[in-house]
């Protein structure tokens, strides 16, 4: 990695207007991704697919309260009961200044995407991270035993990668650890990528 560190070449890049207007700016992480993900509260998934044969990808993006959020109308909720409680919470977004990740897998032994509101948090699973984990005993794991050839002898010591992001948990076993970039959008990113 370059002399100045993640960060200050992440500023750095951001102070050029050029890098700001013209392109996405892409910055690899080592394993110290998770470090990062994990800072920040939430996570939304924007994207996420199969690129190439075994090959997977994500997009997600950091999430955020959004202070100044319009009211819901009657139009868009008419139960008056729920619409008085959305008025009164506040919406958690990707917004303008969100960071954004790519996470691409190679290669990869299977994966899962679950809604989140029906993801059981195993009792006995053992992690390391908050938002962005890895996985050294699980229940994902103890399926890919029972239900692939998958072991430690093919294709080899795998590991158990977790996202929990607002609306989904997206687990992926993979023997290789994902390449990931910190992607500083450009606004024609942020209009192809809204929802």
């Amino acid at each position: 990695m370059h002399k100045l560190g993640h960060r200050k070449l992440s500023r750095h890049l951001l102070a050029s207007r050029k890098c700001r207007t013209n392109f996405a700016v892409m910055l690899t992480l080592g394993m110290n991704m998770f470090e990062e993900l994990n800072k920040h509260k939430n996570l939304d998934i924007l994207e996420i697919g199969e690129t190439a044969e075994w090959s997977f990808r994500l997009v997600i993006a950091e999430a955020g309260i959004v202070e100044n959020s319009p009211e819901v109308t009657s139009v868009e909720e008419p139960n008056d009961k729920i619409r008085e409680l959305l008025n009164e919470s506040k919406p958690i977004e990707v917004t303008e200044s969100s960071k954004h990740y790519e996470i691409v897998f190679s290669e990869y032994i299977t994966y899962s995407v679950t809604n989140e509101s029906y993801a059981n948090a195993g009792e006995t699973e053992i992690y390391e991270g908050k938002l962005a984990r890895i996985y050294s005993k699980s229940a994902f794991i103890d399926y890919i035993a029972h239900n692939t050839i998958a072991t430690s002898d093919y294709p080899g010591p795998f590991k158990h990668y977790r996202f929990c992001c607002l609306n989904h948990i997206i687990d992926v076993a993979s023997v290789e650890p994902p390449m990931v970039k910190v992607i500083y959008s450009t606004p024609s990113y942020r209009q192809r990528y809204a929802r």
